[in-house]
């Protein structure tokens, strides 16, 4: 066992995992002190008892004189860092396999170790591990850290001495457990503990709903929100209300977590059941011999070449298109190690290949819908009725596809909308791909390749002049419908060519470019007579369009060419979308959903800018109007899951919490508050005057819950005695301007936090002659004494001017 000191993985309260080797082979290697081995020791039990593709495995275990070692398989990363922000460098960007099929992974995990008559007791996003074949790609999810894990009896119940886990992620009867537990420490001394129930397997059920869920819901607790630091999450366990599972869907998922979240252990499903349920949605026919499944009632298309049904492949049990081709029309030996060397998010990828005694079979990625059935009639049952993706976006994923194909020094030869596929996956987006690498070239080093193969009239409706050209010149046996051809005139540009012809089938929503009758096509396209093409809005990508669909290919532009023409593109739309949101912000009444589709169109909020610095949450935080509208903390909460940028600052130095607090006018501004700062606003900025949120507050926000926000921020840290320019903290401030009953819990809370008593700075007035000229409620005498009783808060005789303790603070809304 060899640890690379250098590379570590990970650390816990016990132990530090680095990277390590084992046999020659990579692995984890956990390191413990053996001084708490106990719960090691049953961890190490556990894993020699479990051997299962979806749990852990554990290879050795070795001692020195303080750690002892356990060489672990080797895994990316942990469920939770598939949802960390795009800037962390531990987020895992690792494509996932369908959800349901992760789901299954775990289930079948889970159902295994009850059935080892074990409970994991510590089930969260953190102890799911990621594991990747570094071969294929295949992903394969784990259980991991068994270090509280317990044998049950054949009931699936065990003796709890105590409950462990984190409390986020335990069943309602263990939180209820430990809060009786705590109230009977807190409670007399000598008082006997009553019975504790005995433990059972549900309680890992329960955990496991709650990680699927956290799993759909794209790193979201069901029951709130699991960045904050209040018991928001385990109070909602108890109380049964999961406030965030009514955005889980499908149906069937949402409906199977419900029951794995039953309140009451009885009425909660087992571990087996959930398998279950998982397992009736599969009904694929195993191939023999094979890691291939084909479901042979679910086909997807048919064709004189083959068919394609439903499947899944590999111990992932990944969904996939599973193409079935004739033995005599198999792609040839390149084009389909061309075809399975192909990784890019904008290209099919071929998974696998293999052969009975008379067909072959392709396991394919499996996407919704063909471009063509976009742009089929109403009433055609094969129509796409899915979200379609806006034509620059979908034309820029082409180009970028086709360009990589280029890169490696591949000619497509049948680029045609049958052979863009449409993946929706989970979400609103589409992602566009090129799929059907059947006539597929490797070039030569003059950058051509042979053509010896004619498809039909409908092939050479998509093909580039110069092909169709020399075709005119070669002797074609009709009959066979086959010609071989003695010359090499394919290139890199014919393939832009029909890429071209794609983008204006697309942009003419279905029409092609050079004709509507498929047999004249060809012809119109070697004369050069784009009839439909007039048909096209003006606009920089029908211009783009043109250039591509050049008659010449020497006076046609590079597969490289167009990504650089689309990316100016984008560039100038972006920057006019950008302007249409950052009006939109300063309109009387921001529209909420106009803004939604510019983001859908691809503004990042997070990079949009306008002339004066200010992103697009602080323009709208500078409109006045707004702060009226129902749905302004709406627009605000949606720019904050947009990842905004929060401590962009404007001329006056504000981020968004201070810009904010100048204009809001109702009582739920700590909800906003939190909100920021549980997305990482800095609540110590201070403006160009050098003054803080406590200034901020104390001048402009007057409502009886003032206390609460202050107390919010001083757990959070804030900076108590911050004094601005002109030499006040914020205390001055708060007795001049804040009139409301409770100022002597204010200022109290704040003098218990340590805030300067004597802030008295050329003599301009400190706070006891401030509440003495300015408050007039009944409770002034206590506010006075309790100033007063603090070192150096006597009065000074002088009157405070007007405006003097907030001049630092007093500026423009705008």
């Amino acid at each position: 066992m060899e640890i690379h000191r250098e590379q570590i993985l990970g650390k816990g309260g016990f132990g530090t995992v680095y990277m390590g080797s084992w046999n020659r082979m990579p692995v984890a290697i956990k390191r413990i002190q053996l001084v708490h081995l106990d719960s090691s020791e049953k961890e190490e039990e556990a894993l020699r008892n479990l051997k299962h593709p979806n749990v852990i495995q554990i290879y050795q275990a070795e001692n020195d004189d303080d750690f002892r070692y356990f060489a672990l398989e080797l895994c990316e990363a942990s469920l939770d860092k598939l949802f960390r922000k795009d800037g962390d460098p531990k987020k895992c960007r690792r494509r996932m396999p369908p959800r349901e099929d992760v789901l299954y992974q775990l289930a079948t995990g889970l159902e295994y170790i009850h059935k080892m008559e074990m409970t994991h007791r510590d089930i969260k996003p953190q102890n799911v591990l990621i594991w990747v074949d570094s071969k294929d790609g295949l992903v394969i999810m784990k259980w991991a850290d068994f270090g509280l894990s317990k044998k049950v009896n054949e009931r699936g119940t065990f003796s709890m001495s105590a409950i462990k886990g984190t409390d986020n992620w335990l069943a309602p009867e263990l939180l209820k457990l430990l809060k009786e537990e705590e109230e009977l420490t807190e409670g007399s001394e000598g008082s006997t503990s009553p019975p504790r129930q005995r433990g059972t397997v549900k309680s890992d059920v329960y955990a496991e709903g709650l990680v699927f869920g956290y799993f759909y819901l794209d790193g979201e607790h069901i029951f709130g929100n699991i960045n904050s630091q209040t018991l928001t999450i385990s109070n909602n366990i108890m109380k049964n209300n999961p406030v965030n599972i009514s955005k889980i869907q499908p149906t069937h998922v949402h409906d199977l977590i419900q029951k794995m979240l039953a309140s009451v252990p009885e009425r909660r499903i087992t571990s087996s059941d959930v398998v279950k349920l998982l397992a009736e949605y599969r009904t694929q026919v195993v191939l023999p011999g094979s890691m291939l499944e084909i479901d042979s009632e679910k086909i997807f298309e048919k064709s004189g070449y083959g068919i394609l049904f439903e499947g899944v492949w590999g111990t992932t049990r990944l969904p996939v298109a599973v193409k079935r081709m004739q033995l005599i029309h198999v792609l040839g030996k390149k084009q389909e190690e061309s075809w399975l060397s192909l990784s890019h998010v904008n290209v099919v990828k071929l998974f696998h290949a293999e052969s009975d005694s008379k067909f072959r079979y392709y396991a394919l990625e499996l996407c919704q819908a063909s471009m063509d059935q976009i742009f089929l009639k109403d009433g055609d049952p094969k129509k796409y009725r899915g979200p379609k993706p806006q034509a620059e976006e979908a034309l820029y994923q082409l180009a970028n596809g086709l360009e990589y194909i280029h890169k490696t020094k591949l000619i497509h030869c049948d680029l045609k909308p049958k052979n863009v596929l449409l993946l929706t996956g989970n979400s609103s987006s589409v992602v566009m791909k090129w799929t059907n690498f059947g006539l597929s070239k490797q070039v030569d080093e003059n950058g051509t390749c042979l053509i010896n193969e004619i498809k039909g009239n409908e092939w050479l409706a998509w093909l580039a002049p110069e092909i169709l050209q020399m075709l005119e010149n070669e002797e074609i046996n009709q009959s066979e419908n086959q010609a071989t051809l003695l010359w090499e005139y394919n290139t890199f540009k014919s393939d832009v060519f029909a890429e071209g012809l794609v983008f204006g089938y697309f942009l003419l929503e279905g029409l092609h470019p050079f004709g509507s009758i498929v047999h004249k096509i060809p012809a119109n396209i070697d004369k050069n007579d784009a009839v439909n093409l007039n048909k096209i809005e003006p606009s920089p990508l029908s211009d783009l369009t043109l250039k591509m669909l050049a008659h010449h290919p020497e006076d046609r532009m590079t597969s490289s060419d167009v990504i650089e023409e689309l990316n100016v593109i984008r560039k100038l739309r972006f920057k006019e979308m950008e302007k249409t949101l950052f009006a939109l912000c300063t309109k009387p009444t921001p529209n909420l959903k106009k803004m939604e589709n510019l983001v859908n169109q691809g503004i990042s909020v997070n990079n949009c800018f306008n002339q004066q610095g200010l992103t697009p949450l602080l323009q709208l935080l500078a409109n006045g109007e707004a702060y009226h509208r129902e749905n302004f903390v709406d627009i605000i909460r949606y720019f904050v899951a947009k990842e905004i940028h929060l401590n962009v600052k404007n001329a006056y130095g504000e981020n968004a919490l201070l810009k904010l607090i100048v204009q809001y006018p109702k009582d739920d501004l700590i909800d906003i508050v939190k909100l920021f700062i549980d997305n990482g606003i800095d609540i110590n900025c201070k403006n160009k005057y050098g003054t803080n949120i406590l200034h901020y507050l104390c001048e402009y926000y007057l409502h009886d819950n003032l206390i609460d926000i202050i107390r919010l921020l001083i757990e959070q840290k804030v900076e108590i005695n911050c004094s601005h320019d002109y030499g006040y903290n914020a205390l001055p401030v708060l007795c001049r301007n804040y009139n409301k009953d409770n100022l002597f819990d204010v200022v109290k809370l704040l003098i218990d936090n340590g805030i300067e008593v004597h802030c008295n700075p050329n003599n301009d007035g400190n706070a006891l002659n401030i509440v003495c000229r300015y408050y007039k409620k009944d409770n002034m005498i206590d506010i006075i004494q309790l100033l007063s009783s603090k070192k150096g808060g006597e009065l000074n005789g002088s009157s405070l001017p007007n405006g003097s303790s907030t001049k630092a603070t007093k500026r423009s809304h705008d």
